[in-house]
């Protein structure tokens, strides 16, 4: 497929760290890239941070009253098949930083196997071992670093 025929998917990922430099991985129930940040598509009309927190609510059943924007944009392209089943060439993914509610319980869509079914929280070298990708997880250490600033 030629990419230029096709749109890009629009998609919001949020950094959830804890003070202690640790952070959250959500787990898919695939078989390459199981580990990431938590993210999904951001609806029509819908902006990246409105469409950040509800992902956010969806998979893991916390509301997050602040996000951080980043300036970290992660654009790639689907596998032609997957093109042809979802009519977009790839997705760009906007991210985002927030702070994991110490006060909320994670509780996840167990009916959607399309959600995260486990998440952890993890050391940057931890989820090293975790994320398949060396593009990606550099892109989680720009996020590690940018939190700890926070």
């Amino acid at each position: 497929m030629n990419k230029s025929n096709l749109p890009i998917r629009r998609c919001s990922a949020v950094f959830l760290y804890t003070p202690d430099g640790r952070f959250l991985l959500a787990e898919k129930n695939r078989s390459r890239f199981r580990w990431g940040l938590p993210q999904g598509g951001v609806e029509e009309g819908e902006s990246h941070i409105d469409g950040a927190k509800r992902e956010i609510e969806e998979e893991l059943g916390l509301r997050l009253n602040k996000l951080y924007p980043t300036d970290i944009n992660y654009p790639y392209e689907w596998p032609e098949e997957h093109q042809q089943k979802r009519g977009f060439w790839g997705q760009e993914v906007k991210f985002f930083l927030a702070k994991l509610p110490p006060d909320q319980e994670i509780k996840y869509n167990l009916d959607d196997p399309y959600e995260p079914q486990n998440s952890q929280l993890v050391s940057l070298e931890e989820a090293q071992t975790m994320i398949e990708g060396e593009e990606y997880f550099a892109i989680i250490k720009q996020l590690h670093a940018q939190a700890n600033q926070a």
